[in-house]
């Protein structure tokens, strides 16, 4: 019962979704080209289910930390993750998604919210964040990895059963990364 009102701004998007169709994009002139530039990189988040799921995911959250150098693209003026470096992930099939995030350059840190209305996502690749670093530095996905040891520092997922309700499967689930370096 305590996780409710953390739940009621993750509902109320995918309920909103339900009336969604696309959305606009980014265009090169409202973007900011990270400042680092040389090398590039995909983090790919998925969702690993750990017990059986009650309803199928209909939306994550979650907060994730760069390694030291590596950028994200953001929309001018804001902290709002350009569409070009933010997509989602191939387990998410539906056109009726949204996904949003947001970068914080100081702390390094991403948040990413993806809602669907797709009854038979449970597990999978849900976004995709495209990233750079400059090419002095030599990374691996086991920087990217250890940033966030010994999980992600922040996941929530709910579904959504008719006639039941919003249902919290944050529990049932496991939030990991990988990285395809480019």
């Amino acid at each position: 019962m305590k996780n409710v009102p953390m739940m009621l701004p993750l509902l109320a998007l995918i309920l909103a979704l339900a009336g969604c169709g696309g959305g606009g994009g980014a265009t090169s002139q409202d973007v900011n080209p990270p400042q680092s530039t040389g090398k590039s990189a995909t983090i790919s988040f998925s969702v690993l289910s750990t017990a059986r799921l009650t309803a199928p995911v209909q939306g994550v959250q979650l907060s994730a930390f760069l390694p030291e150098g590596v950028t994200v693209a953001t929309t001018a003026g804001s902290s709002t993750v350009s569409s070009t470096a933010l997509i989602t992930g191939v387990g998410i099939t539906s056109s009726n998604r949204q996904i949003y995030g947001t970068y914080s350059a100081p702390i390094r840190k991403v948040k990413i919210t993806v809602a669907t209305t797709e009854e038979t996502f449970r597990g999978g690749e849900f976004a995709k964040l495209s990233v750079n670093y400059p090419s002095t530095i030599n990374l691996t996905a086991n920087d990217f990895a250890s940033a966030n040891e010994p999980t992600v520092p922040f996941f929530q997922a709910a579904g959504y059963v008719v006639g039941t309700g919003s249902v919290d499967l944050t529990g049932k689930l496991r939030a990991s990364l990988g990285v395809l370096f480019n």
